[in-house]
């Protein structure tokens, strides 16, 4: 009877474990990957931006233009996609000031390249020196506020670790005192 219920408090620890693994995968680990999404999808944007800025013929604009678009479409994506992978207050503040600081960037960002895709000097210039300032430190701010999530979803994931590692190493130790106590009990029962 007690080895039964030894084997049973084992495979509690085992069910609670693979509970731990599920949650793990399903918030922590699609979380930074949402997250590095994002990140990716802002720096091509960037990098269009930019190509955009430099260039002043019109069919290489009009192509920056467009991949610029299925960019911007993922970013979107992206960026709607993050909340659901935080859901405590504190996890839902960092998002919050996650989606505050890119709709900022985003303002900024679009400025930009409606100022830099005429091959008007003046308003190049002025899309040149709106990315290098503004634009720049409002994508800076945007990109501290990711790294704040990445943070906090690595921060989450050694608790869960960690309470995971404890849970295992307990139930090793009861497991094992319970199957040598088990043996000593029957071997004296035996005798």
């Amino acid at each position: 009877l007690f080895t039964v219920a030894v084997g049973m408090y084992s495979v509690s620890n085992l069910s609670r474990l693979s509970d731990d693994i599920e949650i793990l995968y399903n918030n922590h680990v699609k979380g930074l990957d949402a997250a590095r999404a994002l990140n990716i999808s802002a720096l091509r944007m960037v990098r269009e931006e930019k190509n955009i800025i430099l260039t002043n013929d019109a069919d290489e604009i009009q192509r920056y233009l467009d991949l610029l678009a299925t960019e911007r479409k993922k970013f979107d994506t992206a960026l709607k996609d993050v909340p659901k992978f935080f859901l405590s207050a504190e996890g839902k503040n960092l998002c919050d000031k996650l989606m505050q600081s890119a709709q900022a960037w985003l303002v900024l960002h679009d400025k930009v390249v409606e100022l830099g895709k005429t091959s008007d000097a003046a308003l190049n210039e002025q899309s040149q020196q709106l990315s290098a300032g503004d634009a720049r430190k409002a994508m800076a701010t945007m990109a501290q506020d990711m790294q704040k999530l990445v943070d906090f979803k690595l921060m989450r994931t050694d608790e869960l670790n960690d309470s995971s590692t404890r849970m295992y190493e307990t139930s090793r130790l009861i497991t094992i005192l319970g199957i040598v106590a088990s043996v000593l009990v029957g071997l004296g029962l035996g005798f």
